[in-house]
C-alpha cells in the first residue's frame, strides 16, 4: 500500500511552468494530487507495463500539466493541454516534450490514434510508452473526479486476468469509482485485463466528524 502523503512531486526544473499555470487558473491541489496517483500507479503497475524509470519523468511532467489546457477555456482542454505543453520550456529532448504532450492530451477523449497530430511521427517504440502511461494517468485524473483528494492510498494486484487497485478513502468515493471504472477501459484494452477497484475507509477517517 502506497501512502500519497509519501510521495514526492516536487519538480523544481518544472517550477516556472507549473507556477505560472497555476497563477494563471491551473488547479494546483488537483494537478499534485493526480500527480502523486499517477506515480503511484507507475511504481505499482510497473511489472505490467514495464516502462523504466527514465521514463517515469515523462508521467510526472504530463500529470502536473494535463489540465494547462483550461486556461483556454475548457472545450476540448486536452488537445489544449498537448499544444501549451508541446510549445512550453522544458528542459526536455524534443521526443521527450512530444511524448510528454500526448500523454496529457489522452488523460481524456479519444485513444491514441496513428492518424493523430504528433502520435504518428513517433516510433513505434514511444507510442507504446505514450499509450501505456495515458492508460495510467486516465485512471489517477478519475480517482481525482471530485478535486476533494478523496484517496490517501493506493496499492495493486495483477494477475493474468485483471488489474485489482485497492483505494484507501476519506470519505465515500462514488464518483471517483464510476469514472475510474469508465476511463479505465484504455488500460483494459492496453493489457488486456479488466480492470476492478475496492474501497476502504479506514475505521479512524470514517470516525472523523
Amino acid at each position: 500500500m502506497i501512502t500519497l502523503a509519501t510521495i514526492d512531486v516536487e519538480l523544481p526544473v518544472l517550477r516556472p511552468v507549473f507556477d505560472t499555470a497555476c497563477a494563471d487558473g491551473m488547479e494546483r491541489e488537483h494537478a499534485l494530487q493526480v500527480t502523486r496517483l499517477a506515480l503511484a500507479l507507475f511504481d505499482l503497475l510497473q511489472p505490467l507495463h514495464k516502462c523504466d524509470e527514465g521514463q517515469r519523468p515523462l508521467l510526472h511532467v504530463a500529470a502536473l500539466l494535463h489540465d494547462i489546457g483550461l486556461l483556454d477555456g475548457p472545450d476540448r482542454h486536452h488537445k489544449r493541454s498537448f499544444r501549451r505543453i508541446l510549445t512550453a520550456e522544458l528542459p526536455f529532448t524534443e521526443p521527450e516534450q512530444l511524448q510528454i504532450a500526448l500523454i496529457a492530451r489522452y488523460h481524456r477523449g479519444a485513444d491514441p490514434q496513428d492518424t493523430h497530430p504528433g502520435f504518428r511521427d513517433l516510433r513505434p517504440a514511444q507510442r507504446k510508452t505514450v499509450t501505456r502511461l495515458a492508460s495510467l494517468l486516465r485512471i489517477a485524473d478519475a480517482l481525482d473526479r471530485t478535486h476533494r483528494r478523496v484517496v490517501t492510498a493506493i496499492d495493486a494486484d495483477v494477475t493474468r486476468e485483471k488489474v485489482l487497485l485497492r483505494c484507501e478513502t476519506r470519505v465515500p468515493a462514488e464518483q471517483e469509482h464510476v469514472v475510474a471504472l469508465e476511463k479505465g477501459k484504455l488500460l483494459t484494452e492496453v493489457f488486456h485485463r479488466t480492470l476492478e477497484i475496492t474501497w476502504q475507509i479506514p475505521e479512524f477517517a470514517a470516525s472523523q466528524p
